[in-house]
Protein backbone atom coordinates (compact mmCIF):
# COMPACT_ATOMS: atom_id res chain seq x y z
CA UNK A 1 0.00 0.00 0.00
CA UNK A 2 1.31 3.30 -0.66
CA UNK A 3 2.39 5.88 2.16
CA UNK A 4 0.97 8.56 3.63
CA UNK A 5 2.26 11.78 5.72
CA UNK A 6 1.01 9.45 8.94
CA UNK A 7 3.36 6.54 7.78
CA UNK A 8 6.89 7.54 7.32
CA UNK A 9 7.79 5.55 3.93
CA UNK A 10 6.84 5.63 0.74
CA UNK A 11 4.75 1.48 0.92
CA UNK A 12 3.44 -0.01 3.87
CA UNK A 13 2.97 -3.50 4.29
CA UNK A 14 0.18 -3.96 7.34
CA UNK A 15 0.99 -7.00 9.39
CA UNK A 16 -1.19 -8.88 12.14
CA UNK A 17 1.40 -8.60 14.93
CA UNK A 18 4.74 -8.01 16.12
CA UNK A 19 4.65 -12.03 16.56
CA UNK A 20 3.33 -12.60 13.07
CA UNK A 21 6.22 -10.38 11.97
CA UNK A 22 9.13 -12.24 13.95
CA UNK A 23 7.72 -15.78 12.99
CA UNK A 24 7.27 -15.16 9.33
CA UNK A 25 8.86 -11.77 7.65
CA UNK A 26 12.17 -11.77 9.10
CA UNK A 27 14.01 -13.23 6.23
CA UNK A 28 11.97 -11.01 3.91
CA UNK A 29 13.20 -7.83 6.17
CA UNK A 30 16.84 -8.70 5.60
CA UNK A 31 16.35 -9.68 1.90
CA UNK A 32 14.40 -5.88 1.74
CA UNK A 33 17.78 -4.21 3.28
CA UNK A 34 19.96 -5.74 0.76
CA UNK A 35 17.89 -4.35 -2.13
CA UNK A 36 19.59 -1.56 -4.07
CA UNK A 37 16.40 0.23 -4.44
CA UNK A 38 15.24 -0.01 -0.85
CA UNK A 39 16.41 3.26 1.16
CA UNK A 40 14.98 1.60 4.32
CA UNK A 41 12.60 -0.88 6.09
CA UNK A 42 11.54 -1.29 9.61
CA UNK A 43 8.44 -2.33 11.67
CA UNK A 44 6.54 0.86 13.45
CA UNK A 45 4.84 0.33 16.42
CA UNK A 46 1.34 -0.45 14.41
CA UNK A 47 3.19 -3.52 13.32
CA UNK A 48 3.01 -1.66 9.79
CA UNK A 49 5.86 -2.42 7.34
CA UNK A 50 7.15 0.22 5.98
CA UNK A 51 9.38 0.72 3.70
CA UNK A 52 11.67 3.69 1.45
CA UNK A 53 12.66 3.69 -1.54
CA UNK A 54 15.73 5.08 -3.36
CA UNK A 55 13.10 7.11 -5.75
CA UNK A 56 15.87 8.29 -8.39
CA UNK A 57 17.06 4.36 -8.53
CA UNK A 58 13.37 3.54 -8.98
CA UNK A 59 12.76 6.48 -11.54
CA UNK A 60 15.47 5.11 -13.95
CA UNK A 61 14.82 1.47 -13.82
CA UNK A 62 11.27 1.54 -14.69
CA UNK A 63 11.51 4.47 -17.10
CA UNK A 64 14.00 2.61 -18.79
CA UNK A 65 11.52 -0.69 -18.54
CA UNK A 66 9.03 1.66 -20.20
CA UNK A 67 11.62 2.80 -22.92
CA UNK A 68 12.23 -0.99 -23.77
CA UNK A 69 8.71 -2.28 -23.63
CA UNK A 70 6.65 0.63 -24.78
CA UNK A 71 2.97 -0.91 -25.46
CA UNK A 72 4.17 -4.36 -23.89
CA UNK A 73 4.90 -2.24 -20.54
CA UNK A 74 2.56 -3.87 -17.85
CA UNK A 75 1.59 -6.60 -19.82
CA UNK A 76 2.27 -10.29 -19.80
CA UNK A 77 2.82 -13.49 -21.91
CA UNK A 78 0.09 -15.69 -21.02
CA UNK A 79 0.13 -18.83 -22.89
CA UNK A 80 -3.28 -19.74 -22.92
CA UNK A 81 -6.82 -19.79 -25.02
CA UNK A 82 -10.10 -18.47 -23.83
CA UNK A 83 -13.80 -18.69 -25.63
CA UNK A 84 -15.67 -16.22 -24.90
CA UNK A 85 -19.34 -16.16 -24.94
CA UNK A 86 -21.46 -13.16 -24.91
CA UNK A 87 -24.93 -13.10 -24.27
CA UNK A 88 -27.18 -9.74 -25.15
CA UNK A 89 -30.40 -9.31 -23.14
CA UNK A 90 -33.14 -7.07 -25.85
CA UNK A 91 -31.45 -5.94 -28.92
CA UNK A 92 -30.56 -2.36 -28.19
CA UNK A 93 -31.42 -2.29 -24.60
CA UNK A 94 -28.69 -0.90 -22.61
CA UNK A 95 -28.21 -3.82 -20.45
CA UNK A 96 -27.14 -5.46 -23.53
CA UNK A 97 -24.82 -2.52 -24.58
CA UNK A 98 -23.46 -3.21 -21.09
CA UNK A 99 -22.71 -7.14 -21.94
CA UNK A 100 -20.90 -5.59 -25.06
CA UNK A 101 -18.85 -3.12 -23.29
CA UNK A 102 -17.83 -5.19 -20.64
CA UNK A 103 -16.75 -8.30 -23.70
CA UNK A 104 -14.75 -5.52 -25.46
CA UNK A 105 -12.64 -4.96 -22.08
CA UNK A 106 -11.92 -8.30 -21.48
CA UNK A 107 -11.13 -9.76 -24.62
CA UNK A 108 -9.12 -6.41 -25.01
CA UNK A 109 -7.02 -7.29 -21.70
CA UNK A 110 -7.19 -10.92 -22.63
CA UNK A 111 -5.33 -10.29 -26.19
CA UNK A 112 -2.97 -7.40 -24.71
CA UNK A 113 -1.48 -10.09 -23.10
CA UNK A 114 -0.99 -12.91 -25.42
CA UNK A 115 -3.66 -14.91 -24.89
CA UNK A 116 -5.23 -16.00 -27.91
CA UNK A 117 -9.32 -15.80 -27.62
CA UNK A 118 -12.33 -16.78 -29.85
CA UNK A 119 -15.61 -15.66 -29.68
CA UNK A 120 -19.13 -16.21 -30.33
CA UNK A 121 -21.78 -13.52 -29.23
CA UNK A 122 -25.59 -14.60 -29.30
CA UNK A 123 -28.49 -12.59 -31.22
CA UNK A 124 -26.79 -9.66 -31.53
CA UNK A 125 -27.70 -7.15 -34.31
CA UNK A 126 -25.28 -4.79 -33.19
CA UNK A 127 -21.86 -6.75 -32.80
CA UNK A 128 -18.89 -5.45 -30.75
CA UNK A 129 -15.52 -4.62 -31.54
CA UNK A 130 -13.28 -6.86 -30.57
CA UNK A 131 -9.15 -6.82 -31.19
CA UNK A 132 -6.87 -9.74 -32.48
CA UNK A 133 -9.43 -12.29 -31.93
CA UNK A 134 -11.17 -15.31 -33.57
CA UNK A 135 -14.80 -14.76 -34.14
CA UNK A 136 -17.12 -18.18 -34.46
CA UNK A 137 -20.20 -17.65 -36.45
CA UNK A 138 -22.70 -20.57 -35.84
CA UNK A 139 -26.33 -20.36 -37.03
CA UNK A 140 -28.70 -21.43 -34.81
CA UNK A 141 -30.08 -23.55 -37.71
CA UNK A 142 -27.39 -25.63 -38.33
CA UNK A 143 -28.07 -28.66 -38.57
CA UNK A 144 -25.48 -30.75 -36.48
CA UNK A 145 -27.23 -28.93 -33.54
CA UNK A 146 -30.33 -31.68 -33.67
CA UNK A 147 -27.50 -33.80 -33.96
CA UNK A 148 -25.74 -32.80 -30.77
CA UNK A 149 -28.69 -32.51 -28.97
CA UNK A 150 -29.95 -36.68 -29.56
CA UNK A 151 -26.41 -37.01 -28.62
CA UNK A 152 -26.70 -35.23 -25.08
CA UNK A 153 -30.54 -36.50 -24.63
CA UNK A 154 -28.73 -40.34 -24.52
CA UNK A 155 -25.84 -38.82 -22.51
CA UNK A 156 -28.77 -37.43 -19.88
CA UNK A 157 -30.65 -41.13 -19.91
CA UNK A 158 -27.73 -43.03 -19.38
CA UNK A 159 -25.70 -40.56 -16.62
CA UNK A 160 -26.06 -41.18 -12.98
CA UNK A 161 -26.91 -37.37 -12.25
CA UNK A 162 -30.45 -38.36 -13.82
CA UNK A 163 -33.27 -38.50 -11.11
CA UNK A 164 -37.41 -38.97 -11.20
CA UNK A 165 -38.74 -36.28 -12.29
CA UNK A 166 -42.10 -34.76 -10.77
CA UNK A 167 -43.11 -32.90 -14.46
CA UNK A 168 -44.47 -35.39 -16.99
CA UNK A 169 -42.43 -36.13 -20.09
CA UNK A 170 -38.94 -34.49 -19.00
CA UNK A 171 -35.74 -35.67 -17.94
CA UNK A 172 -34.13 -34.07 -14.39
CA UNK A 173 -30.81 -33.95 -13.50
CA UNK A 174 -29.54 -33.29 -9.95
CA UNK A 175 -27.40 -30.27 -9.98
CA UNK A 176 -27.26 -30.00 -6.54
CA UNK A 177 -25.61 -33.28 -5.83
CA UNK A 178 -23.33 -32.57 -8.17
CA UNK A 179 -22.12 -29.40 -7.21
CA UNK A 180 -21.52 -30.74 -3.54
CA UNK A 181 -19.40 -33.81 -4.93
CA UNK A 182 -17.53 -32.00 -7.41
CA UNK A 183 -16.80 -28.62 -5.00
CA UNK A 184 -17.90 -26.38 -6.79
CA UNK A 185 -20.73 -24.52 -4.46
CA UNK A 186 -17.85 -21.69 -4.65
CA UNK A 187 -18.84 -21.61 -8.28
CA UNK A 188 -22.50 -22.06 -8.47
CA UNK A 189 -23.82 -20.77 -5.63
CA UNK A 190 -27.07 -22.41 -4.94
CA UNK A 191 -28.78 -20.90 -7.61
CA UNK A 192 -29.33 -24.24 -9.59
CA UNK A 193 -30.78 -27.67 -7.85
CA UNK A 194 -32.51 -29.36 -10.67
CA UNK A 195 -32.10 -29.30 -13.91
CA UNK A 196 -35.43 -30.29 -15.86
CA UNK A 197 -35.94 -31.08 -19.46
CA UNK A 198 -38.49 -31.06 -21.55
CA UNK A 199 -38.85 -34.35 -23.94
CA UNK A 200 -40.40 -32.18 -26.54
CA UNK A 201 -38.65 -29.33 -26.34
CA UNK A 202 -35.80 -30.73 -26.32
CA UNK A 203 -33.72 -28.48 -28.70
CA UNK A 204 -34.87 -25.29 -26.87
CA UNK A 205 -34.18 -26.53 -23.44
CA UNK A 206 -29.95 -27.78 -24.80
CA UNK A 207 -29.66 -25.30 -27.24
CA UNK A 208 -27.02 -23.33 -25.47
CA UNK A 209 -24.99 -26.59 -24.40
CA UNK A 210 -25.68 -27.99 -27.89
CA UNK A 211 -24.11 -24.81 -29.28
CA UNK A 212 -21.13 -24.89 -26.60
CA UNK A 213 -20.15 -28.49 -27.60
CA UNK A 214 -20.69 -27.66 -31.83
CA UNK A 215 -18.39 -24.79 -31.04
CA UNK A 216 -16.02 -26.91 -29.44
CA UNK A 217 -15.64 -29.57 -31.91
CA UNK A 218 -16.87 -27.74 -35.05
CA UNK A 219 -15.01 -24.70 -34.83
CA UNK A 220 -11.98 -25.26 -32.44
CA UNK A 221 -9.06 -27.08 -33.40
CA UNK A 222 -8.46 -27.82 -29.68
CA UNK A 223 -10.00 -27.34 -26.13
CA UNK A 224 -9.59 -23.96 -24.63
CA UNK A 225 -8.40 -23.41 -21.53
CA UNK A 226 -10.89 -21.34 -19.95
CA UNK A 227 -15.27 -21.04 -21.44
CA UNK A 228 -15.74 -17.30 -20.24
CA UNK A 229 -19.46 -16.22 -20.00
CA UNK A 230 -20.32 -13.03 -20.26
CA UNK A 231 -24.26 -11.88 -19.37
CA UNK A 232 -26.57 -10.04 -17.54
CA UNK A 233 -27.67 -11.49 -14.35
CA UNK A 234 -31.05 -11.87 -15.10
CA UNK A 235 -30.04 -14.69 -17.39
CA UNK A 236 -27.95 -16.02 -15.14
CA UNK A 237 -30.00 -19.62 -13.73
CA UNK A 238 -30.24 -20.29 -17.26
CA UNK A 239 -26.51 -19.54 -18.55
CA UNK A 240 -25.26 -21.58 -15.02
CA UNK A 241 -27.71 -24.94 -16.11
CA UNK A 242 -25.89 -24.74 -19.60
CA UNK A 243 -22.54 -24.78 -18.57
CA UNK A 244 -23.25 -26.94 -15.58
CA UNK A 245 -24.87 -29.56 -18.29
CA UNK A 246 -22.18 -29.18 -20.53
CA UNK A 247 -19.84 -30.36 -17.71
CA UNK A 248 -21.75 -32.83 -16.49
CA UNK A 249 -22.47 -34.62 -19.95
CA UNK A 250 -19.11 -33.81 -21.91
CA UNK A 251 -17.19 -34.59 -18.32
CA UNK A 252 -14.85 -31.37 -19.46
CA UNK A 253 -12.02 -30.46 -18.06
CA UNK A 254 -11.94 -26.96 -18.88
CA UNK A 255 -12.75 -24.19 -16.10
CA UNK A 256 -15.92 -22.18 -17.38
CA UNK A 257 -15.73 -18.02 -16.08
CA UNK A 258 -19.07 -16.60 -15.34
CA UNK A 259 -19.12 -12.62 -15.45
CA UNK A 260 -22.86 -11.57 -14.81
CA UNK A 261 -23.99 -7.93 -15.46
CA UNK A 262 -26.30 -6.28 -13.05
CA UNK A 263 -29.37 -4.42 -14.14
CA UNK A 264 -28.84 -0.48 -16.09
CA UNK A 265 -31.25 2.01 -15.07
CA UNK A 266 -31.57 5.89 -15.57
CA UNK A 267 -31.78 8.34 -13.01
CA UNK A 268 -34.29 10.36 -14.77
CA UNK A 269 -37.70 9.28 -16.05
CA UNK A 270 -36.35 9.20 -19.88
CA UNK A 271 -35.82 5.28 -20.37
CA UNK A 272 -33.68 5.63 -23.51
CA UNK A 273 -32.34 3.00 -25.74
CA UNK A 274 -28.54 2.12 -26.13
CA UNK A 275 -28.90 3.95 -29.63
CA UNK A 276 -30.30 7.14 -27.88
CA UNK A 277 -28.29 7.39 -25.40
CA UNK A 278 -24.96 7.31 -27.12
CA UNK A 279 -26.76 9.88 -30.00
CA UNK A 280 -27.35 11.95 -27.00
CA UNK A 281 -23.21 12.14 -25.88
CA UNK A 282 -22.81 11.99 -29.55
CA UNK A 283 -24.53 15.46 -29.92
CA UNK A 284 -23.33 17.28 -26.66
CA UNK A 285 -19.77 16.43 -28.05
CA UNK A 286 -20.91 18.01 -31.72
CA UNK A 287 -22.50 21.18 -29.75
CA UNK A 288 -19.41 21.30 -27.58
CA UNK A 289 -16.42 20.85 -30.46
CA UNK A 290 -18.65 23.49 -32.82
CA UNK A 291 -18.62 26.01 -30.10
CA UNK A 292 -14.83 25.62 -29.29
CA UNK A 293 -13.42 25.68 -32.89
CA UNK A 294 -16.37 26.17 -34.88
CA UNK A 295 -18.96 24.06 -37.36
CA UNK A 296 -16.37 22.58 -39.39
CA UNK A 297 -15.56 19.72 -36.80
CA UNK A 298 -18.87 18.22 -37.61
CA UNK A 299 -18.39 17.75 -41.38
CA UNK A 300 -14.28 17.48 -41.47
CA UNK A 301 -12.75 13.81 -41.91
CA UNK A 302 -10.39 13.85 -38.99
CA UNK A 303 -12.71 15.68 -36.41
CA UNK A 304 -15.36 13.85 -37.51
CA UNK A 305 -13.49 10.68 -36.24
CA UNK A 306 -12.57 12.39 -32.85
CA UNK A 307 -15.46 13.43 -31.87
CA UNK A 308 -16.71 9.57 -32.78
CA UNK A 309 -13.27 8.71 -30.19
CA UNK A 310 -14.65 11.05 -27.99
CA UNK A 311 -18.45 9.86 -27.88
CA UNK A 312 -16.58 6.17 -27.52
CA UNK A 313 -14.68 6.96 -24.79
CA UNK A 314 -17.76 8.99 -22.62
CA UNK A 315 -19.93 5.95 -23.29
CA UNK A 316 -17.52 3.13 -22.35
CA UNK A 317 -16.36 4.95 -18.94
CA UNK A 318 -20.00 5.35 -17.77
CA UNK A 319 -20.62 1.84 -18.41
CA UNK A 320 -17.31 0.57 -17.22
CA UNK A 321 -16.43 2.74 -14.53
CA UNK A 322 -18.90 0.96 -12.35
CA UNK A 323 -18.03 -2.28 -11.35
CA UNK A 324 -20.34 -5.31 -13.05
CA UNK A 325 -21.82 -6.28 -9.92
CA UNK A 326 -23.16 -3.47 -9.40
CA UNK A 327 -26.51 -1.96 -10.40
CA UNK A 328 -25.85 0.85 -12.77
CA UNK A 329 -27.86 4.24 -12.96
CA UNK A 330 -27.09 6.49 -15.71
CA UNK A 331 -27.71 10.02 -16.27
CA UNK A 332 -28.29 11.05 -20.27
CA UNK A 333 -25.73 13.95 -20.57
CA UNK A 334 -28.50 16.38 -21.34
CA UNK A 335 -29.83 16.09 -18.18
CA UNK A 336 -29.74 18.38 -15.26
CA UNK A 337 -28.17 16.01 -13.58
CA UNK A 338 -26.15 14.79 -15.92
CA UNK A 339 -22.35 15.58 -14.95
CA UNK A 340 -19.03 15.97 -16.47
CA UNK A 341 -17.83 12.88 -18.09
CA UNK A 342 -14.76 11.07 -16.78
CA UNK A 343 -13.71 9.27 -20.67
CA UNK A 344 -13.82 12.69 -22.21
CA UNK A 345 -11.69 14.24 -19.05
CA UNK A 346 -9.23 11.12 -19.64
CA UNK A 347 -8.89 11.54 -23.10
CA UNK A 348 -8.48 15.78 -22.58
CA UNK A 349 -5.54 14.85 -19.96
CA UNK A 350 -4.19 12.52 -22.72
CA UNK A 351 -4.35 15.16 -25.22
CA UNK A 352 -2.70 17.93 -23.07
CA UNK A 353 0.24 15.49 -22.75
CA UNK A 354 0.54 15.00 -26.55
CA UNK A 355 0.02 18.46 -27.45
CA UNK A 356 3.02 19.20 -24.60
CA UNK A 357 5.43 17.09 -26.35
CA UNK A 358 4.37 18.28 -30.07
CA UNK A 359 5.55 21.93 -28.80
CA UNK A 360 8.46 20.46 -26.81
CA UNK A 361 9.98 19.36 -30.34
CA UNK A 362 8.78 22.20 -32.04
CA UNK A 363 10.63 24.61 -29.67
CA UNK A 364 13.76 21.81 -30.12
CA UNK A 365 13.40 22.27 -34.05
CA UNK A 366 13.70 26.49 -33.21
CA UNK A 367 16.75 25.74 -31.54
CA UNK A 368 15.13 26.98 -28.32
CA UNK A 369 15.47 23.85 -26.05
CA UNK A 370 18.19 20.97 -26.43
CA UNK A 371 17.21 17.84 -27.58
CA UNK A 372 15.90 15.68 -25.00
CA UNK A 373 18.45 14.15 -22.59
CA UNK A 374 18.90 10.34 -22.89
CA UNK A 375 17.45 8.36 -20.13
CA UNK A 376 21.34 7.89 -18.76
CA UNK A 377 21.98 11.14 -19.01
CA UNK A 378 18.82 12.33 -16.73
CA UNK A 379 18.98 13.30 -13.23
CA UNK A 380 16.60 12.46 -11.24
CA UNK A 381 17.11 13.50 -7.88
CA UNK A 382 15.74 17.04 -9.49
CA UNK A 383 12.33 15.50 -8.81
CA UNK A 384 11.72 16.36 -5.52
CA UNK A 385 8.05 17.35 -5.51
CA UNK A 386 5.64 15.08 -3.86
CA UNK A 387 3.21 15.42 -6.33
CA UNK A 388 5.83 14.35 -9.20
CA UNK A 389 6.29 11.02 -6.86
CA UNK A 390 2.31 10.35 -6.08
CA UNK A 391 2.58 10.95 -10.31
CA UNK A 392 4.45 8.39 -10.66
CA UNK A 393 2.92 5.84 -8.48
CA UNK A 394 0.48 5.53 -11.27
CA UNK A 395 3.46 4.01 -13.31
CA UNK A 396 4.28 1.68 -10.88
CA UNK A 397 0.69 0.83 -10.21
CA UNK A 398 -0.24 -0.29 -13.87
CA UNK A 399 1.66 -3.48 -13.86
CA UNK A 400 -0.16 -4.56 -10.60
CA UNK A 401 -3.30 -2.84 -12.20
CA UNK A 402 -3.14 -5.82 -15.19
CA UNK A 403 -1.90 -8.27 -13.38
CA UNK A 404 -4.89 -8.53 -10.80
CA UNK A 405 -7.47 -8.68 -13.46
CA UNK A 406 -5.57 -11.18 -15.82
CA UNK A 407 -4.75 -13.43 -12.63
CA UNK A 408 -9.04 -12.77 -11.73
CA UNK A 409 -9.60 -14.00 -15.17
CA UNK A 410 -7.17 -16.91 -15.61
CA UNK A 411 -7.97 -18.28 -11.92
CA UNK A 412 -9.12 -22.08 -11.41
CA UNK A 413 -11.13 -20.63 -7.97
CA UNK A 414 -13.12 -18.73 -10.25
CA UNK A 415 -14.85 -16.99 -7.06
CA UNK A 416 -17.79 -14.87 -8.13
CA UNK A 417 -16.65 -12.18 -6.05
CA UNK A 418 -13.26 -11.63 -7.41
CA UNK A 419 -13.57 -9.11 -10.56
CA UNK A 420 -13.29 -5.75 -10.34
CA UNK A 421 -13.10 -4.40 -13.88
CA UNK A 422 -13.73 -0.81 -13.32
CA UNK A 423 -9.93 -1.09 -12.11
CA UNK A 424 -8.46 0.84 -15.16
CA UNK A 425 -11.21 3.36 -15.40
CA UNK A 426 -10.94 4.37 -11.54
CA UNK A 427 -7.17 4.11 -12.33
CA UNK A 428 -7.51 6.53 -14.74
CA UNK A 429 -9.58 8.87 -13.13
CA UNK A 430 -7.41 9.83 -10.39
CA UNK A 431 -4.41 10.01 -12.55
CA UNK A 432 -5.81 12.53 -13.97
CA UNK A 433 -6.69 14.36 -10.63
CA UNK A 434 -3.33 14.12 -10.05
CA UNK A 435 -2.29 15.15 -13.62
CA UNK A 436 -4.53 18.26 -13.37
CA UNK A 437 -3.39 19.68 -10.24
CA UNK A 438 0.66 19.33 -11.43
CA UNK A 439 -0.17 20.51 -14.37
CA UNK A 440 -1.71 23.90 -12.73
CA UNK A 441 0.88 24.19 -10.54
CA UNK A 442 3.78 23.07 -12.44
CA UNK A 443 5.27 25.17 -15.57
CA UNK A 444 7.07 22.18 -17.60
CA UNK A 445 8.23 23.75 -20.86
CA UNK A 446 10.42 26.32 -18.84
CA UNK A 447 13.20 28.58 -20.24
CA UNK A 448 15.98 27.92 -21.94
CA UNK A 449 18.69 28.52 -19.09
CA UNK A 450 20.83 25.07 -19.16
CA UNK A 451 19.82 24.60 -14.98
CA UNK A 452 16.30 25.19 -15.97
CA UNK A 453 16.28 22.58 -19.42
CA UNK A 454 17.90 20.10 -16.37
CA UNK A 455 14.83 19.92 -14.42
CA UNK A 456 12.59 20.20 -17.48
CA UNK A 457 13.98 16.96 -19.07
CA UNK A 458 13.32 14.75 -15.62
CA UNK A 459 9.62 16.17 -15.68
CA UNK A 460 9.15 15.34 -19.46
CA UNK A 461 10.84 11.67 -19.06
CA UNK A 462 8.10 11.26 -16.08
CA UNK A 463 4.90 12.66 -18.29
CA UNK A 464 6.36 10.31 -21.14
CA UNK A 465 5.82 7.41 -18.42
CA UNK A 466 2.09 8.70 -17.49
CA UNK A 467 1.73 9.10 -21.02
CA UNK A 468 2.79 5.76 -22.01
CA UNK A 469 0.11 4.19 -19.19
CA UNK A 470 -2.64 6.45 -20.65
CA UNK A 471 -1.63 4.95 -23.97
CA UNK A 472 -1.11 1.05 -22.40
CA UNK A 473 -4.76 1.50 -20.66
CA UNK A 474 -6.29 2.38 -23.40
CA UNK A 475 -5.56 -0.42 -25.41
CA UNK A 476 -7.01 -2.37 -22.89
CA UNK A 477 -10.55 -0.81 -22.96
CA UNK A 478 -10.50 -0.66 -26.22
CA UNK A 479 -10.60 3.15 -26.66
CA UNK A 480 -8.44 5.04 -29.43
CA UNK A 481 -6.11 7.92 -27.49
CA UNK A 482 -6.74 11.66 -28.81
CA UNK A 483 -3.59 13.67 -29.77
CA UNK A 484 -5.92 16.81 -29.89
CA UNK A 485 -9.16 17.92 -28.11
Amino acid sequence: MKGSIYLKGDYFIPLKSNETFQLNCQDLLEKLKNLTSVLSVEVDSNFNLVLCVKRTAVYQATLSQISEFSSSYGMFAENKSVLVLIYPVELKSCASLRNILFAEHIISILTANKVEVFYCEEKCSSPGKYPNSTKLVSSKNCPSLTDICKELELKIVNSKWKIDSEITDSFCIDAENYIKENSLQQKYGKVVSRISISKNNLEKDLYRTAHMKHLLTAHMTKTPDFILHIGSQSHSVQIYKSGILLEMLEELSTTQVYIFNQNVHFKDQNELTANDFVLAYKSEVEKAMEHKYGEFTTTDETWVKRIESLVDSAVKFEFLKVNHNSILNLRPPSSESGGKSSGIFVQYNFARLSNLFRNFESKVKEGYYHLLQSLEEVDFSLLKLEEEWNLFHFVLLFPQVVKTLLDSLLSEENRKTRFYFNKVCIMLQDLCRYLSLYYSKIRILSGPQLHLQKIMNARLWLLKGIHQVFDNSFSLLNVSGLDLM
